[in-house]
């Protein structure tokens, strides 16, 4: 589990905390209700070729703004940059998570029960070894029977998969080295219309400030640049964190809470020969 928890799992996490924390909710989402949606639920269920896992995280409220250091938060270009000020203080005043009833996945044939994990703040979860998937098109859905969030399913199909070819990712010996004075060129092949290629970038976990990155670009565009302003505001040094995946996804709103289910799979590097041909990497920030 070593890899997905330190790439993909975690950008699911970074996501879902780094949006709600600063206050995204989403108002162009419309409640049953009528009002705007203000709370959020994330389900992914992400495929590996070693090992694969479902997370999941729900929401309430947005943190207390008198909280720990103020977090700010700059969108551009399809990026979106999450920093706080201090690295122990991101998370300060999140608030704890939602309660779904029981909450299943299945993918084609399996079915995994998805349990709160301390490991991971609370966030229900399930591992499997091996992929879920191999090809495009295997029925994924998720199902909750209610708690503090109402009863809800949803159902999305596996990503066809991406071969990315820039940036090079090599593996855990060599970081991926990245000039943040620049544009960051991401380019691909695979992927298809209604899909997402996503981009997660972590600052170093020595840094005195917590700064996590997350972009997402149609997959059939096959290229896309992560804007140098954002980039410049990375802090520098080794013991990043470099993850590029594929997605494809389905919402839905029940009551006032907006609900996404992601199946997502690991980009490939042919380049990469020490870590699985994966499009995962530690990253220096220069």
């Amino acid at each position: 589990m070593g890899n997905m928890l330190g790439s993909a799992v975690t950008l699911q996490i970074a996501l879902s905390i780094a949006l709600i924390a600063a206050g995204c909710s989403n108002g162009n989402v419309v409640a049953s209700s009528g009002a705007a949606a203000t709370a959020m639920g994330v389900v992914s269920v992400i495929s590996s070729p070693t090992s694969s896992s479902a997370i999941a995280s729900f929401f309430a409220s947005t943190v207390d703004a008198g909280a720990g250091p103020e977090c700010s938060q700059k969108t551009e270009g399809g990026c979106t940059l999450f920093a706080c000020p201090s690295n122990t203080s991101a998370d300060a005043g999140t608030p704890a998570q939602a309660t779904t009833g029981k909450l299943t996945v299945s993918i084609g044939t399996t079915e995994l029960a998805l349990t709160p994990s301390a490991m991971l703040g609370g966030s229900p979860f399930a591992d499997h070894m091996g992929p879920f998937w191999t090809a495009a098109g295997v029925s994924v859905s998720a199902t909750a029977t209610g708690a503090e969030v109402p009863a809800f399913m949803l159902h999305t199909e596996s990503p066809a998969p991406i071969t990315v070819t820039q940036p090079t990712f090599s593996g855990q010996t060599q970081p991926l080295i990245i000039d943040t004075s620049t544009a960051l060129a991401v380019a691909w092949t695979g992927g298809a219309a209604g899909e997402s290629v996503n981009v997660f970038l972590a600052g170093p976990f020595d840094a005195a400030a917590f700064v996590e990155m997350t972009c997402a670009f149609p997959a059939e565009t096959g290229e896309a640049s992560i804007p140098a302003s954002l980039l410049a505001m990375m802090p520098k040094g080794s013991n990043g964190r470099a993850d590029v995946n594929v997605s494809k996804s389905a919402s839905t709103v029940a009551g006032n809470w907006q609900i996404k289910l992601a199946a997502q799979s690991d980009g490939v590097s042919t380049e990469n020969t020490t870590d699985g041909t994966s499009s995962s990497d530690r990253v220096e920030l220069q």
